[in-house]
């Protein structure tokens, strides 16, 4: 039988705790095992610190500084005509009227006529606008097609559909 170092109570040889007040009844072992303590001395150590005998380089030159060469008087700024008038730019950044892309959208209805100027339209470099505009009402007509064609498959295959049941 273990005696509770707290409470004194009474345990079982193999219980590790306490019963009555709920304490360890033995330590924990240590997790290393301490030396008994030898009658021999450690060795003394007759080593010196080293000295430190370094000091700072002496520099008996200094290199001579260069001053940086001044720089240039900045040219004087020309005032820039910042809006400019339509008749000032270049040809081939010309804005379109209005009449002209609503005359332009009326010859590429034309069918076979209208699909030649389109592209001939969408390749030039001649004006930036009639181009963009041109690929613009190019990436509608692919569209368009695209549209269609899913509409027609669908409605073969509910004309399909619908011709076996009535049969």
């Amino acid at each position: 039988m273990k005696n509770c170092p707290t409470c004194g109570a009474q345990n079982a040889d193999d219980a590790l705790i306490c019963e009555n007040c709920g304490n360890r009844l033995e330590q924990p072992k240590p997790a290393y095992q301490e030396q008994p303590q030898q009658s021999w001395q450690q060795p003394q150590q007759n080593w010196q610190q080293p000295q430190q005998n370094w000091q700072q380089p002496q520099q008996s030159w200094q290199q001579p500084r260069q001053q940086p060469a001044p720089a240039p008087a900045p040219a004087p700024v020309t005032p820039v005509n910042v809006y400019m008038n339509a008749n000032q730019l270049p040809a081939q950044y010309q804005p379109l009227s209005p009449w002209a892309y609503f005359g332009y959208t009326l010859l590429y209805c034309i069918p076979i006529v209208g699909f030649i100027f389109l592209i001939v339209f969408a390749l030039s470099d001649d004006n930036i606008n009639r181009r963009n505009h041109a690929r613009s009402y190019f990436c509608g007509l692919i569209i368009s097609l695209i549209i269609g064609v899913v509409v027609a498959i669908i409605a073969a295959i509910a004309g399909v559909s619908l011709m076996s049941y009535l049969n």
